[in-house]
């Protein structure tokens, strides 16, 4: 064996040789297996993706790639049968998986209705005050029965909640009972802007 050959830039260069031809050899082999994939439906090139497909070089996979996706998808026949489904029937048979969503909205839709009548029924319509200077008796009840104030007082601001045949029903905010309501005819009062 002579030292030329021994030398480490001939064994570089012999392994870049060696190299070069397996890499040539891999793609002729890429190649020859591309050609044969490509002759095959899309199907079987795709299911190449988990065996054969391997051996490819990356080009060479995204060539089998691209094939696939540009290819037409194949034609699907008519069922049998007629047509399509109507718009309701399509409707109906996605129906028991929204069941949870159409709760949740009817729960929504019923609790921001109620929350807006209750507000509306609660809010004042006005102010109002009486029209002598002398006070006038009328009795504030609370829900529970309990009288908390026997007179309506002169300069005083009450809340009116609503005027009906002649009658004012009047609200006052008591803090350790609630509000109390009194109804006293409509005549007594003098509404305030």
């Amino acid at each position: 064996m002579s030292t030329s050959e021994s030398s480490p830039a001939a064994r570089i260069a012999q392994a870049r040789a060696q190299a070069q031809a397996a890499e040539t050899a891999n793609a002729k082999a890429s190649k020859a297996l591309l050609a044969t994939l490509l002759g095959r439906s899309i199907e079987k090139r795709f299911a190449a993706f988990e065996g054969e497909a391997r051996n490819l070089t990356p080009a060479d996979r995204r060539t089998l790639l691209k094939s696939i996706k540009d290819a037409d998808a194949p034609a699907r026949g008519r069922p049998m049968g007629g047509g399509t489904a109507s718009r309701i029937a399509i409707w109906r048979a996605l129906l028991p998986y929204r069941a949870g969503a159409i709760a949740l909205t009817a729960a929504v839709v019923v609790t921001v209705l109620t929350a807006f009548v209750l507000a509306a029924r609660n809010t004042p319509s006005h102010a109002v005050m009486i029209v002598t200077d002398q006070a006038i008796p009328a009795q504030f009840k609370t829900p529970g029965g309990i009288i908390v104030a026997d007179r309506l007082e002169p300069k005083t601001r009450y809340v009116a909640m609503s005027d009906s045949n002649g009658t004012t029903t009047l609200r006052l905010w008591v803090p350790t009972q609630g509000y109390a309501a009194a109804m006293v005819p409509s005549a007594w009062l003098r509404r305030l802007p």
